[in-house]
């Protein structure tokens, strides 16, 4: 018999472990499935209804993903701490009053999650190892934390600097130790495709219901009178987010891609169906967003994982939902509007170059000159954030070239860690997934060049939590750069 730590994932059944929490692909596909049609195709513009079955379909979700009927239990420590995190995100925390600080009620979910998180590190601290991967986010940590020891010495530049970095060192530090067991990885996996099902049902509904909370950014934003699809569309979906509708469609990147690796794996026809069909509902939600940064990552992220691994048994999912959404929303005509990257590019730049060491600090980039509304392709455009729309370039400017470069190798050895292995190499069960994981994390990353996807807590910590799992599910998978990326941690 195996010891917990050296469980492998099987080739046809991902969940082997019948002591641990264990979803059934088949019954969280179909039964998101069923859930979409019943609040959508039956009751469409019918709030009460369309509501009712969101609820109904989502109790019938979370029962077939998540409870054991004859074995109920509370989830272990690990568990809870990874519910908090990867949960919060339903949080519709712009319904709330701000809790000062920079920090909101979506915070409160990730905050005790990592408490969690730090209380078992320490209980286990002799066992605790920076794996290689995140060297760079433990050296970024530093250095935000002596910026801000030489600089700003505020509450607010402590949490926004070294205090959010530090916050997901531990995230990935207590994973690295947490997903050496297989069980806990699937736990992870699986718990990102069901929240992220959740919150694309309720975007796709809020988008053809249509439901929106006006200026709370909950359900749909309005579309702005100067966008092509101003009158093609109800508005772009934003879910529970609170946030613009760019940071939603980015945070179904990863669990597009994991969607991808499960039905890859699936070993039954009716299991590849359901999943196919789960994809597709994932993918509508992102391209309800209209955002063409996550529509041209998740393309990319999908080409990238079929090519690398040579398995298209998920293809025909994924052209479907491609070519359904091309023929049946206006997304292409959002590729006609232009952007002003450049300006804020060439804006980071100049305070890249008087700011070249130590950034102008965490949460205090304001390049002068740059509060006036910004026209874009058109008068009347729309008032553009100031920031540089591009975590790295953002990482650069608060904290010096030495931030915006530690930023980028933490997140490139994560993605190299997961790919694992040559594309010539055989693919098992657990390098399938960590292909797709792969595939995902690469999505972000792309997206990243285009967004402040890194400096938003509760988006972010999909994507440290994802990182960690795909290093640790390709060490599963004994691939080589995953066993170079995850030293000194190795798999007794």
């Amino acid at each position: 018999m195996t010891t917990p730590s050296r469980e492998r994932l099987s080739p046809g059944e991902p969940s082997a472990d019948r002591d641990v929490w264990r979803p059934r692909g088949t019954v969280v596909a179909l039964t998101a499935w069923a859930m979409a049609a019943l609040g959508l195709a039956l009751v469409v513009n019918v709030f009460t209804g369309a509501v009712s079955g969101l609820l109904t379909g989502g109790g019938v979700l979370l029962l077939g993903a998540g409870l054991k009927l004859k074995h109920l239990s509370w989830p272990t420590p690990e568990q809870a701490a990874l519910l908090l995190i990867l949960g919060s995100v339903l949080v519709p925390f712009s319904l709330f009053p701000p809790l000062g600080r920079g920090l909101s009620a979506d915070d409160v979910g990730v905050v005790l999650g990592a408490a969690i998180a730090a209380v078992l590190l320490w209980r286990h601290r002799g066992a605790i190892r920076v794996p290689v991967f995140a060297w760079p986010l433990a050296l970024l940590t530093l250095w935000a934390a002596i910026i801000w020891l030489t600089g700003d010495r505020t509450l607010g530049a402590l949490l926004r600097g070294p205090g959010r970095l530090g916050l997901y060192l531990v995230l990935v530090v207590a994973g690295a130790l947490w997903f050496r067991r297989a069980s806990l990885a699937r736990f992870a996996m699986y718990t990102i495709v069901v929240v992220a099902s959740v919150e694309a049902l309720f975007a796709v509904f809020s988008y053809f219901a249509p439901f929106q909370i006006l200026d709370r950014f909950i359900g749909i934003e309005t579309i702005r009178a100067y966008d092509p699809i101003y009158t093609l569309a109800p508005g772009r979906a934003v879910g529970t987010l609170g946030l613009a509708s760019n940071f939603l469609g980015a945070y179904m990147l990863i669990p597009a891609a994991l969607i991808l690796g499960f039905g890859t794996i699936a070993l039954h026809r009716r299991e590849v169906v359901a999943w196919s069909a789960l994809y597709v509902l994932v993918f509508w939600a992102l391209a309800l967003t209209y955002t063409r940064a996550s529509l041209i990552a998740v393309v990319v992220g999908a080409a990238g994982y079929f090519v690398w691994t040579r398995r298209t048994r998920m293809l025909p999912a994924f052209a479907l939902a491609l070519v359904s959404v091309l023929l049946f929303t206006p997304f292409l005509s959002r590729f006609s509007l232009g952007n002003d990257r450049a300006r804020l590019t060439s804006q980071a730049i100049e305070v890249i170059r008087e700011h070249p060491v130590a950034g102008v600090g965490a949460g205090e980039y304001t390049p002068e000159g740059t509060s006036s509304t910004v026209e874009e392709n058109q008068s009347g455009g729309p008032d553009r954030s100031i920031t540089p729309h591009n975590s790295f370039l953002l990482y650069a400017s608060e904290l010096g070239i030495p931030g915006g470069l530690l930023a980028l190798l933490a997140v490139a050895l994560p993605f190299l860690g997961a790919l694992g292995r040559s594309p010539r190499g055989s693919f098992d069960s657990p390098a399938i997934l960590a292909a797709a994981l792969a595939g995902g994390l690469g999505s972000f990353a792309l997206q990243t060049l285009s967004n402040n996807l890194l400096h938003i807590p509760v988006v972010t910590v999909q994507f440290w939590i994802a990182a960690t799992v795909g290093v640790m599910v390709s060490l599963h998978a004994d691939g080589s750069l995953a066993r170079r990326m995850a030293a000194p941690i190795r798999l007794r």
